[in-house]
């Protein structure tokens, strides 16, 4: 060994061996030997004096056996297995550790192990002034135009976009901050909620082709303010000044920047507002009310053909509505497609159109490879950007089998963006799909903001898990609340049929395909009912139909348990050559 200390805080190192021995054999690590080799790892190479060697590509070789080919910026395994670490030892000294003599920990912003007396600090912590991992809350509307708050809405999400484009910050995602629009909340909490270590916070006053813009930006763990400034602009300003925010706060967080100019072209004052009012309209439609964001998108575009933002916001709407069963594929993914190429023809540097594109690729396209180098791409644009793990674990790793892997970048989505949707439920589905029913419930239980569609994913992970009744209980609570949602229909036949309640399995039936003859129904959907009821040939003749319909839902196919009755039969494996995908060995 190189050197029985580390740092500032002198340990030898037959203390630190002791008491790694100690943590290693306790039970919060004793069942995890992934992060007990992580933990070793680390502070064996701090104690030789290999830190060179703590490097996500070094770790992810050595500790987690990842391939040579590995790249830590699409695969993050290290990331958020060292996330699991920290909890552990957190959990580890509040606990059975609290009066241990040496405190192991493995500072953020690194993978070097720190060691530290009880009451002590490393060196890195004395050092460490702000988490660098920021959360921009909705600025609030102040004008006397209720009509305005498109316009505030949309000055944060480009502050957000703004920022998430400096490598050395993280930003916390939309989907989240949005969550807490309109509260009044404590901002240390909020901070801890959000895993944020500063939040940036303002307000806009728009009076006819004048704007006031304020901000402020606190540390989270203080409650102090770091920095606040306000702005006196032309309503024609508006690009400008938000570039000037993001640029601002970032110097703030990290004053060793070096400003960057910008290399983003102005769009005319016109097709942005339009945009922002399409992005508007468009997570309007999130929350169930009428939209308009279709013909706002198209507007901006022809206000500013060469808009890039407008291209790619037109594309992500478009294929919105084809994943959530809006729209039919055929009557949106062309339109979209095309619109995400010119987006990149104009700037290549778009992570979200290139997520959509290899979304579309992938689900629509069947173009399975090509849309993983799409993804691929939106992750070395923006590594922190949660919509681009999303699309790896659901066009990428899903459909390949790759379960275990994409628990993995689920759990970077989520750290990401703690409210987002889909990776939550998808999370859950993957542990459900890998055996591991407690943590499918726990990972169910840790979502802070269940959507009835959550609960449609957990009560089929208690039905594969024998807990039939439970099931049942989940799914009636959703069908109470949102009555009319085809995806309780698809379970009740299913989950009833199993009962052997065959009247109410048949009713629930006939309910989907009442859906299906007034609205688009996805094929899968039904698909899935008549599998789940036991008529194969009903089940394998809806897929036919999801192939030629291009729905969307196809991905999930070779993975999903919900097949499981099917995945010998020669037809089901037949539908799966077509679409470019294999059969995979799932439990």
């Amino acid at each position: 060994m190189a050197s029985p200390f580390h740092g500032d805080v002198h340990i030898p190192a037959a203390d630190v061996l002791r008491q790694l021995e100690r943590i290693l054999s306790h039970e919060k690590l004793a069942g995890s030997p992934r992060l007990s080799r992580f933990l070793r790892f680390v502070v064996q190479s701090v104690l030789a004096g290999n830190t060179d060697s703590l490097k996500e590509y070094s770790i992810g070789t050595n500790v987690f056996d990842r391939r040579q080919d590995f790249d830590p910026r699409i695969d993050p395994i290290v990331r958020v297995q060292a996330t699991n670490l920290r909890i552990k030892l957190g959990e580890y000294y509040s606990g059975a550790g609290l009066q241990d003599p040496v405190v192991i920990s493995v500072p953020k912003g690194g993978y070097v192990a720190a060691f530290a007396r009880p009451g002590q600090s490393t060196s890195s912590e004395d050092h460490e002034r702000v988490d660098h991992t920021i959360a921009v809350l909705p600025f609030v509307n102040m004008s006397s135009d209720l009509e305005n708050e498109y316009f505030s809405d949309g000055l944060t999400e480009e502050i957000i976009n703004n920022l998430a484009a400096v490598p050395e910050l993280k930003v916390v995602g939309r989907t989240s901050v949005f969550r807490f629009k309109g509260q009044q909340q404590d901002l240390r909490d909020l901070g801890r909620q959000l895993h944020a270590g500063a939040i940036l916070e303002g307000s806009v006053r728009k009076s006819g082709q004048q704007l006031r813009i304020t901000a402020q930006l606190i540390d989270t763990k203080t409650g102090h303010h770091l920095w606040s400034e306000s702005w006196q602009r032309e309503l024609g300003d508006t690009f400008a000044v938000q570039e000037e925010i993001a640029a601002t706060v970032a110097r703030a967080l990290l004053p060793q920047l070096s400003p960057q100019a910008s290399s983003r072209r102005k769009p005319r004052a016109q097709a942005h507002d339009l945009y922002m009012r399409g992005r508007f309209e468009q997570n309007r439609l999130a929350e169930g009310s009428g939209n308009l964001a279709l013909a706002l998108f198209e507007q901006a575009i022809e206000a500013d053909p060469l808009y890039a933002r407008a291209h790619a916001g037109l594309a992500g709407y478009l294929h919105h509505l084809a994943l959530w069963g809006v729209a039919r594929p055929h009557d949106v993914m062309p339109k979209a497609k095309a619109a995400a190429l010119r987006a990149l023809e104009l700037d290549d540097q778009l992570a979200d159109a290139h997520i959509t594109l290899g979304s579309i690729q992938c689900s629509y396209d069947y173009d399975w490879e090509q849309g993983r180098r799409s993804v691929e791409r939106a992750l070395h644009l923006d590594g922190d950007l949660a919509g681009s793990y999303e699309a790896l674990a659901m066009y990428v790793l899903v459909p390949r089998g790759r379960l275990s892997d994409s628990v993995t970048a689920l759990q970077q989505a989520i750290a990401s963006d703690p409210f987002r949707e889909i990776p939550r439920f998808m999370l859950v589905a993957c542990c459900s799909a890998l055996g591991d029913f407690a943590a499918a419930d726990e990972n169910h239980r840790a979502n802070p903001a269940p959507t009835p569609y959550a609960s449609l994913v957990m009560a089929s992970a208690y039905e594969e898990n024998g807990e039939l009744d439970r099931a049942i209980a989940e799914l009636s609570k959703v069908a109470a609340v949102c009555p009319g949602i085809y995806g309780t229909s698809v379970e009740f036949c299913r989950m009833y049929t199993k009962k052997g309640w065959t009247d109410k399995a048949q009713a629930e039936l006939e309910v989907l395909l009442e859906l299906a003859r007034t609205r688009y129904v996805p094929a899968t959907e039904v698909a899935m009912a008549y599998l789940g009821m036991g008529n194969v040939a009903q089940g394998l003749a809806w897929l036919e139909t999801a192939v030629e319909e291009r729905t969307v839902r196809l991905w999930h196919l070779p993975s999903d348990i919900r097949y499981r009755a099917i995945r010998q039969n020669p037809a089901y494996r037949d539908i799966l050559h077509r679409i470019g995908l294999q059969p995979v060995e799932v439990r």
